[in-house]
């Protein structure tokens, strides 16, 4: 059931980021943000889920979702006196990469996949994301492969693959 794959791609994800080894602190406000983040994340995935949205075009769904940041980014360096845009041509590279590519077209492929598969099957299969960050690290980054982190994303794979097998009995069974 979806629970299990839940519980199973969420322990792998704990093996994926959990670093047991030095010394480990928590700033109470850190924690706070990252539960905040986390609870609009999956109300946002619950909100792209709902009709009225799955009904809209996904690149008008994306663009509407990307106005907030936009005008707090503008906002954020008005208020510490920084400027708004690039200054140098590289740096307007940079920019439209991280605009279009980065932002605007994986919110349209987001909300493409909420509304073709739903919102708890497209979050569940998004918790694979930290394993392709750890896979890209070393690939790019020449960071040092982990046993545990390898062990957290043979979970989160198989919970990936115990999801499409539920939904693929679910098909079989339904008249």
């Amino acid at each position: 059931n979806k629970l299990g794959c839940v519980l199973l791609s969420s322990i792998g994800l704990v093996f994926i980021v959990w670093t047991p080894e030095g010394t480990i602190s928590f700033h109470p406000l850190g924690v706070l943000f990252g539960c905040l983040a986390g609870l609009s994340y999956a109300l946002f995935t619950i909100g792209l889920g709902m009709k009225k949205t799955t009904e809209m075009d996904s690149e008008v769904v994306a663009a509407y979702i990307l106005i907030p940041s936009s005008i707090f980014y503008i906002l954020r360096c008005l208020a510490a006196h920084q400027p708004v845009f690039p200054q140098e041509a590289s740096q307007w590279i940079y920019i439209v990469y991280l605009a279009l590519i980065s932002t605007f077209l994986a919110n349209v492929c987001w909300c493409k996949a909420v509304k073709y598969i739903g919102s708890s099957n497209a979050a569940l299969i998004n918790t694979i994301e930290p394993l392709i960050a750890y896979t890209a690290g070393i690939l790019l980054m020449s960071d040092v492969i982990s046993l545990r982190a390898t062990f957290g994303g043979v979970m989160i794979l198989l919970a990936i693959g115990w999801l499409n097998l539920v939904e693929k009995k679910q098909h079989e069974n339904t008249p």
